[in-house]
């Protein structure tokens, strides 16, 4: 970590995680699609593979903007994008990627069927290599990306949430053999077991930020991403993974 600059600290979320892998299949016009489908589960909070049925939540998540003015480039986004993220999102799970968004509900514990409320986004993307890891080509690496419907903030759920990706998802994708797609410096693309973890947060985004250290992730530089709706100016974090025990 850069010993120049400091970050707020958070602590870790030290509750349950379980997690469940399982095929799944899709009707797709008259032939049958072999997917994935996840299901983890926190103390407070449900996490599954994003489905179409997600749209109308998704869209009102990314077009409020309260919500958006620490995500991307801080502004509200069109209905049209949040619709062609789902439905990537949702085919990747179809075509068995698992590399994909996963939507997040406030766990029912009541037993009252359909009584979880959505509140919000978490997803493992396909990864960039970067000259970061030491110029290693055969380190596969995943950027976390979350958003949390500004309602539902300071109650901890992002914190379980992504606790749930980092020491559920991360090593149950390594354990099975999971490869992430990634961008090589000569623009090519390769499937590389998965090594690290990327993210970025705004730098006035202390609640992300805390998130991140209380996971591990350390202070790798600051970036200026390239988002749909214009540029920002991100702080970069990674996080090396254990080896996976088989």
């Amino acid at each position: 970590m850069n010993s120049s600059i400091t970050f707020p600290s958070g602590n870790p979320y030290r509750g349950s995680i379980e997690l469940s892998i399982d095929p799944a299949s899709y009707d797709d016009p008259g032939k049958e699609k072999q997917g994935l489908v996840v299901h983890i589960y926190t103390d407070d909070l449900h996490l599954r593979s994003v489905e179409i049925s997600d749209l109308n939540d998704s869209i009102g998540l990314y077009k409020c903007a309260e919500n958006m003015k620490n995500y991307g480039a801080g502004q509200p986004w069109e209905d049209s994008i949040s619709e062609r993220l789902v439905q990537r999102w949702s085919d990747d799970w179809k075509k068995g990627n698992p590399f994909s968004g996963f939507s997040i509900f406030k766990r029912n514990v009541s037993g009252v069927q359909d009584s979880e409320p959505f509140i919000g986004h978490i997803c493992f993307k396909s990864g960039e290599n970067n000259k970061a890891y030491g110029g290693n080509t055969e380190a596969g690496s995943s950027e976390m990306t979350f958003m949390i419907d500004h309602k539902y903030w300071k109650k901890g759920y992002g914190k379980q949430a992504a606790a749930a990706m980092v020491n559920g998802v991360a090593p149950e994708y390594q354990k099975q053999g999971f490869k992430v797609t990634c961008a090589l410096p000569d623009n090519t693309q390769e499937s590389l077991p998965l090594e690290w973890l990327t993210a970025t947060a705004s730098p006035e985004n202390r609640g992300s930020v805390k998130i991140l250290t209380g996971l591990g992730f350390e202070f790798e530089g600051i970036l200026e991403k390239q988002f749909v709706k214009g540029k920002s100016i991100k702080n970069f974090y990674a996080k090396p993974l254990s080896k996976p025990v088989r």
